[in-house]
């Protein structure tokens, strides 16, 4: 395992751990990484630093919908742009795949746990109805009542996708 892999697994670590215990990614913490990221990059494969460039990027704007209507928190998209400062393009976005995935079984297992599924999905159906009759996005409510459900955290689906990423899974 390369130095920018560990140095990746470490930024991830200590992120998922912050929001495990605080609820909350520290923004010093990510645009450390990043810079981290960065040094790296021009001092190991300067040439892929454009490319490096574009995976911070991409989370930016490919999660932005995510996060507008509240299905995704800020900390969670800049924590991918971070490892995208790392992996670059193409990884990064395995990398948000496989944190979905995992975050959707997680969730899925959740709800099952909490026996919420159906309401959850009853919910989720009553939304994109509503945005289909007001043609607009709007933030996606989830207390409804149902305790203990509501709140998954994200940063930990993303740490696993690193690491397979750095097992070289894909």
């Amino acid at each position: 395992m390369n130095i920018q892999k560990i140095m990746l697994l470490l930024m991830t670590s200590v992120a998922a751990g912050t929001d495990l215990c605080e609820g909350k990614i520290r923004n010093k913490w990510l645009a450390a990484g990043a810079v981290c990221a960065g040094l790296l990059c021009l001092w190991k494969t300067p040439l892929q630093l454009p490319d490096r460039v574009l995976g911070g990027l991409l989370p930016l704007g490919a999660l932005t919908v995510f996060f507008s209507i509240g299905a995704l928190g800020g900390g969670d998209v800049k924590l991918l742009s971070m490892v995208g400062c790392f992996v670059g393009a193409r990884a990064v976005l395995y990398c948000m795949l496989c944190a979905f995935l995992l975050a959707g079984a997680a969730a899925f297992c959740k709800m099952l746990r909490h026996r919420c599924f159906f309401r959850r999905l009853g919910r989720l159906a009553g939304y994109f109805n509503h945005v289909r009759l007001a043609r607009r996005l709007d933030v996606y409510e989830t207390e409804d009542g149902i305790r203990g459900t509501g709140t998954l955290h994200f940063s930990v689906p993303v740490l696993l996708g690193v690491w397979l990423y750095a097992e070289g899974l894909f």
